[in-house]
């Protein structure tokens, strides 16, 4: 493959982010191109496009299979690639073939015919086929994994901070010491640690007639499950939308994650702000225009949309450790927790005893069932009861 045929936006992204290394990369890759279609006898088509990091072309084996042939720069990125893929073993991924990961090659079998999500003009579904992915991807990690954690991503911030001279470059000081604080939290109070995919979005989710939707391109990271649907939420949203839409669609958004992957609507929403704000770090330290994701996290209303009895996970929690200090959750949030699971560790409640909050929540409970399919009959079912029972009494 000739010089000309690698495309001006990747070799202006590949010398920007790895400078030097980069160069010689791309000065070595027809070589790399020759050896890699000679050691698995290979026949190229041309490179896909609209490439970024990555030169990635799509082509044929001896046997006929389909295959797509990856070259990048050698980085960590690729290993940990290579590594998940290799744990996922082609369940709810693309199967890895081959691979010189230290050398920045991988040989994927190819996914026919490959339309990403965002061809779904439904979000809901859109959401629940992600959310579904992200179950059947993670894996319990050994004590020795080769995965990078949360805590190693998210001290990017303490780069920004002596990068900038103990400030914030580009960024609000508040949101940055939000985003800390919040990570810090989560982080600490997490219960559960699996191998994550990393990047989960639209364009990383390609149907397969095969296998169905399956996820390309991992990070590979090991952290708390909840952090995955930071990256879906960014992405996938109309250009040029309002404010207010961006709410809307956040909202459901973290609505049909909680009920699809039994996490807290509440903690969804503090990862979800975490990764909104490491995404914008990441941009600025790639000299990227940064301004979009940072106008995300600012604007995502991720504390907005969590109002008093909408997170029924944080409130059942609530009821549930503290049963005679709390009396306006609505019972059957409750109910819908006990048969769920989960426990109760590390929360904090205010006592409140105002008969009013309670017979409002009933009526929240009505007027919001739709958000919670799963028991929608129930809880309009018993909201109603109780409701009517609160009416005799006054």
């Amino acid at each position: 493959m000739s010089q000309s045929l690698i495309a001006d936006g990747l070799r202006g992204t590949v010398e920007r982010v790895h400078g030097e290394s980069g160069r010689r990369w791309l000065s070595l890759l027809p070589a790399l191109l020759s050896e890699s279609c000679a050691r698995w006898s290979l026949e190229l088509d041309q490179p896909f496009e609209n490439l970024s990091y990555n030169l990635v072309i799509p082509g044929q084996m001896p046997d006929g299979t389909e295959i797509v042939l990856k070259l990048g720069v050698p980085c960590s990125e690729l290993t940990t690639e290579a590594a998940a893929l290799s744990l996922f073993d082609g369940a709810g991924a693309v199967r890895l073939l081959e691979h010189d990961a230290p050398r920045g090659i991988l040989l994927l079998e190819r996914v026919v015919p490959g339309a990403p999500l965002y061809t779904l003009q439904d979000d809901t579904e859109a959401t629940r086929t992600a959310a579904k992915l992200m179950r059947s991807l993670w894996r319990t990690p050994h004590v020795d994994h080769p995965f990078p954690t949360l805590a190693d991503w998210f001290s990017a911030f303490e780069r920004l901070r002596k990068g900038c001279d103990g400030g914030c470059g580009p960024f609000s000081p508040s949101l940055i010491t939000k985003a800390e604080n919040t990570f810090t939290e989560l982080n600490a109070s997490s219960g559960r640690n699996v191998i994550l995919h990393g990047d989960l979005h639209h364009g990383n989710i390609l149907f397969s007639a095969k296998s169905g939707w399956v996820a390309i391109d991992p990070k590979g990271i090991a952290g708390d499950p909840g952090y995955e649907v930071g990256s879906f939420m960014l992405n996938g949203l109309p250009e040029k939308v309002a404010d207010a839409e961006v709410r809307e669609i956040f909202s459901r958004r973290l609505s049909i994650f909680s009920e699809e992957l039994q996490i807290g609507r509440e903690c969804l929403a503090g990862w979800a702000f975490c990764h909104a704000a490491l995404s914008a770090l990441w941009d600025f330290e790639e000299s990227s225009e940064c301004g979009g994701t940072i106008r995300l996290a600012e604007i995502g209303g991720w504390d907005e949309e969590c109002r008093w009895l909408e997170d029924w996970d944080f409130f059942a929690r609530c009821i549930v450790r503290y049963p005679e200090g709390v009396h306006w959750v609505a019972k059957v949030l409750v109910e819908y927790r006990q048969v769920h699971g989960a426990g109760a560790d590390g929360l904090c409640a205010t006592t409140v005893r105002e008969p009013e909050r309670n017979h409002a929540g009933w009526q929240y409970v009505i007027e919001k069932w739709r958000h919670y399919p799963t028991f929608a009959v129930t809880a309009e079912q018993l909201a109603a009861k109780h409701l009517r029972k609160l009416t005799l009494r006054t």
